[in-house]
């Protein structure tokens, strides 16, 4: 079973300091090493945290507009997270930038990602002749 960061935090044991980046995911065992405290308040099972929290209209709004204006998908990662702080992880918003590359006419090459039916319409409406 994986865990997943939903916080970010760091954790010294015998002077190493480790890092745990918003998102990220350790195995269990790495899970059952650190203290209970970290374990409650920090992770989450994976399978958990994937199923969590859907997209706002105001979330999948700006990740289009600005993959419309150009931007990169690091850029939009950097955007999100400074308007709506962390309430996806940048995967998610990855993922999210993949879904349109996916309907995307300008990358047809780009087939990899199942758009969801929500996020379809809404670029659609924001672009017919862009995305199919």
């Amino acid at each position: 079973m994986k865990f997943q960061v939903t916080r970010p935090f760091s954790i010294t044991v015998k002077g190493r300091r480790t890092d745990y980046k918003l998102g990220q995911r350790i195995g269990e065992a790495a899970y059952r090493r650190l203290p209970l405290r970290q374990q409650q308040e920090y992770f989450q099972s994976a399978r958990r945290a994937a199923s969590n929290t859907p997209y706002t209209a105001a979330e999948m709004a700006l990740i289009l507009d600005a993959y419309v204006e150009g931007r990169s998908r690091k850029e939009i990662t950097s955007l999100f997270s400074e308007v709506f702080g962390s309430s996806h992880t940048p995967d998610s918003v990855n993922r999210m930038c993949g879904q349109l590359e996916t309907l995307d006419v300008e990358h047809p090459a780009s087939t990899e990602h199942v758009v969801s039916d929500e996020f379809r319409r809404m670029a659609v409406q924001f672009d017919a002749a862009r995305f199919a």
